[in-house]
């Protein structure tokens, strides 16, 4: 049984529970104001990132014989976990995948929040990230969508009878209380990407089921707790920390018209670089065409100055990442081999390639870190990547001890990482 590896931060700002409606910014740059755009929202990421690590946490112990029920957050209410149940021919693990969650009074917030874990299973999920052709889809908008991330949140999606689809109509469409006014999709990772394009059909969903005029026969009391210009252009939006790009630019261009998106990079988070082009590890399938993936939504994008703790530290771990494009041949090749170039012994003296922990450090604790700032009750902010001063320990907490990852509980101390 794994135990929850992230508190549950109960945040209030402004007499309104966190996280906070994102406000709607029409045609976002492709770049955002770091400073400006986390002293506003950044409260509200930092508890959607601890809440999708709380998912994470809890998602293998619905198979133990002993199953543990889901920590709801204070405030919110759980009304549906998705499950990815079958690809590719076989079943997949059956542990959730994300989590919809309502609030518990509609006097505090009107939101519907998804959240949604990153990949955690080699093997089945990492099939769906490396089944990344390009395939039209247009229940999620133009242009070409990845083709994995597409199967997998089409299970998620499901019918008007059990999964995403089914919450919505039943929250959204034909609710007879309540007034939730918007949906809100969280995700890493992995997450990031199948949020991406689940965010892309709720929208089209809800403006074609909540549009007046065209459901004014066939299911006039549609949406009647939305205002009217709400019913035309739904209120959906999507946080992605470290998210998998998810389409072509023409899918991006069609999103970013109709969702309102932040994706909150790490500069030396090497797989915020992944699939922007024909690359994939050796033993896993290689697109069969060209493929052209892009960043959709506007980019957070943080540095290693932006740390609370060992900036200096934090900047040796994007040593040779930067650097690399893996839009081209050669350096795709280097992309591969640079997360596996170094072994580090941790703790039991147990060797890990550098990929693996640069992977719990840079793809990982670096979000929790930096977004630790902006709550007063951050703790266990993963900031250290190794042995602190004394100040520093009585402040902050290592970097480490990720199940998913098979991580050890600290960085190593001999040689200092990275």
């Amino acid at each position: 049984m794994l135990i929850l590896i992230a508190q549950s931060w109960n945040l209030v700002c402004a007499g309104q529970l966190v996280p906070q409606p994102l406000a709607r910014r029409a045609q976002l740059p492709a770049q955002l104001p770091v400073n400006a755009t986390l002293q506003r929202e950044g409260a509200s990421y930092s508890w959607l990132y601890t809440q999708i690590f709380n998912l994470l946490g809890w998602a293998p112990c619905p198979l133990s014989t002993t199953p543990k029920p889901y920590q709801e957050p204070v405030g919110w209410k759980l009304e549906a976990v998705l499950n990815i149940t079958s690809l590719y021919g076989n079943k997949f693990t059956q542990v959730p995948t994300a989590a919809v969650l309502r609030p518990a009074s509609t006097n505090i917030s009107r939101q519907l929040l998804v959240l949604i874990r990153g990949s955690a299973f080699a093997g089945e999920e990492d099939r769906i990230d490396y089944d990344y052709s390009q395939i039209a889809a247009p229940a999620y908008g133009d242009g070409l969508i990845h083709r994995g991330y597409r199967n997998a949140s089409a299970q998620l999606w499901g019918s008007d009878r059990a999964g995403l689809q089914a919450v919505l109509r039943k929250l959204i469409v034909n609710a007879t209380s309540g007034r939730i006014t918007s949906v809100l999709f969280a995700g890493h990772s992995m997450g990031g990407g199948l949020g991406t394009l689940l965010a892309a059909r709720t929208e089209k969903y809800l403006a074609k089921e909540c549009n007046s005029t065209a459901n004014s026969t066939a299911n006039p009391g549609a949406c009647k707790f939305l205002p009217a210009s709400l019913r035309a252009r739904p209120f959906v939006s999507l946080v992605g920390f470290a998210a998998a790009n998810a389409g072509n630019p023409a899918f991006a261009a069609n999103f970013n018209r109709r969702v309102n998106a932040r994706l909150i990079d790490f500069a030396f988070d090497r797989d915020t670089k992944f699939l922007t082009a024909n690359f994939a590890p050796p033993g896993l399938p290689v697109p069969a065409t060209p493929v052209n993936y892009t960043r959709v939504g506007g980019v957070i994008r943080f540095t290693a100055q932006d740390m609370p703790f060992q900036s200096s530290t934090w900047a040796k771990i994007g040593s040779g990442v930067e650097s690399i494009d893996p839009t081209a041949a050669t350096e795709a090749e280097a992309f591969q081999a640079w997360e596996n170039a170094q072994q580090y012994t941790i703790a039991l003296g147990l060797p890990y390639p550098r990929g693996d922990v640069y992977s719990a450090g840079a793809h990982i604790c670096s979000y929790r870190c930096m977004l630790s700032q902006f709550v007063a009750n951050a703790k266990g902010d993963w900031c250290l990547l190794h042995t602190g001063n004394a100040a520093e320990l009585a402040k902050a907490s290592y970097c480490g001890n990720f199940p998913p990852y098979a991580i050890a509980a600290v960085f190593p101390t001999k040689p200092a990482y990275p």
